[in-house]
């Protein structure tokens, strides 16, 4: 082979090498581009997409701010209705404030007139006041002599009963001794030693009273000479309730308006007040009276 088919040859083959490029140039150029085209494609779609989100988006914010809008200018107009309320509140609160001055200032100028008024009826209060003071001590003055009068009265009421109460047991005596007498004159039985025998004072059917104190064989009772007890009279001493029983009886040594003072006797005569329990003797609260009735006993 000549330099020259070796020198053809050798173009050939650099020209198939070009060729050969130039193929995969374009192959991977055509390759490249698809892919950058699906890359394009997609970011499109994505693009749009975002676009139509944001689009719905700006929609819905749209409708919120019309609603929004609408709802400031419901409340606008409303808040012009009370404005106009108020303007019309404030022109009748004017009016009335006017007649509340103009009522005050008339009545400020009465005001003055019953001020003077009342100083005049404070000085007639003031005199008025010294002569209530001067009444009220002639008022207690007077109370107290009434008082003094009733307690005076009530004392010669009890001195009055007391007189009555020792009349009828003198009289009853006088009676007892006239017969004893007549019959001591016409030669009884009774005997010249017991025509001066001192007699029980008759008490009145249902007397009741309670034993209000009772120390070393002396009782103090609830009812006196108001009710008929004198000194003299003698009184069954009982108990009643669960634990009732007779006691003894009491002969009245001292006798007041409300209350009297005796000296007990046990129920037997044959036991002294030292051989007695204590359930025998008579305590706070044991009743007085007859014991005839002791059952009907309030």
């Amino acid at each position: 082979m000549s330099w020259i088919g070796k020198i053809l040859a050798v173009m050939g083959m650099l020209l198939a090498l070009a060729a050969m490029w130039f193929t995969a140039s374009a192959f991977a150029v055509r390759t490249n581009w698809k892919v950058q085209a699906d890359a394009y494609k997609k970011g499109f779609e994505d693009a749009k997409a975002a676009r139509e989100a944001e689009y719905r988006t700006y929609l819905a914010e749209k409708d919120a701010l019309a609603r929004q809008v609408r709802t400031e200018q419901s409340r606008a107009d409303s808040l012009v209705v009370q404005l106009e309320k108020a303007k019309d509140d404030v022109r009748k609160s004017t009016d009335a404030l006017a007649k509340q001055t103009e009522a005050f200032n008339v009545l400020n100028i009465k005001a003055s007139e019953l001020q003077a008024n009342a100083a005049a009826q404070q000085s007639r209060a003031d005199k008025l006041g010294v002569r209530v003071g001067v009444l009220e001590d002639e008022k207690i003055q007077l109370t107290i002599a009434a008082e003094k009068a009733a307690k005076a009265a009530q004392a010669a009421e009890t001195l009055t009963r007391q007189a009555q109460s020792d009349k009828a047991s003198a009289e009853k005596k006088v009676e007892e001794l006239t017969a004893q007498l007549a019959d001591a004159k016409t030669g009884g039985t009774s005997g010249g030693s017991t025509l001066f025998a001192p007699r029980p004072v008759p008490i009145r059917e249902g007397t009741r009273g309670t034993v209000q104190v009772y120390r070393n064989g002396m009782l103090e009772i609830s009812i006196g000479i108001d009710h008929g007890v004198t000194k003299g009279a003698t009184l069954d001493v009982f108990r009643t309730g669960a634990d009732a029983r007779f006691l003894g009886t009491m002969v009245i040594e001292r006798a007041y308006p409300q209350a009297a003072v005796g000296t007990f006797r046990p129920a037997d005569p044959r036991r002294g007040l030292g051989s007695l329990r204590p359930e025998e003797l008579p305590k706070v609260g044991d009743r007085v009276g007859q014991i005839g009735s002791v059952s009907t006993a309030p």
